[in-house]
C-alpha cells in the first residue's frame, strides 16, 4: 500500500506508512478473531511471534521519526528491489 499511496501522490512516505500500517491492524484483528473462533489460532506460537513484532514496530517506528524522508524512501526503494528480484529469480 505504502508504494501505491506515494506513487498516486496522496501521501508522502511517513503517512503513507501509518496509514497502511493502520489497515494491516483492522485486518489482522478481524481475521485472527475469525480463525480464532474456529479454533485454528496457535497461541504460543502467536505470542513468539508477535511479540518480537512489536518490538520491531515500536524501534522502527522510532527510527523512522529520526531519519528524513529521502533517505527513508531510497531504502525503502532499494528493499522493495531487493524483493522483487530474488521473488523473480527465486
Amino acid at each position: 500500500m505504502v508504494p501505491a499511496f506515494m506513487a498516486a501522490g496522496l501521501l508522502a512516505l511517513k503517512p503513507a506508512t501509518a496509514t497502511s500500517l493502520a489497515a494491516i491492524g483492522f485486518t489482522a484483528v478481524f481475521g485472527a478473531v475469525r480463525y480464532a473462533i474456529e479454533g485454528e489460532v496457535f497461541w504460543l506460537e502467536a505470542v513468539l511471534v508477535g511479540v518480537p513484532a512489536v518490538a520491531g514496530a515500536i524501534a522502527g517506528t522510532a527510527i523512522q521519526r529520526r531519519v528524513a524522508q529521502r533517505p527513508l524512501q531510497l531504502g525503502f526503494s532499494c528493499l522493495l528491489v531487493v524483493i522483487g528480484v530474488r521473488l523473480v529469480v527465486g
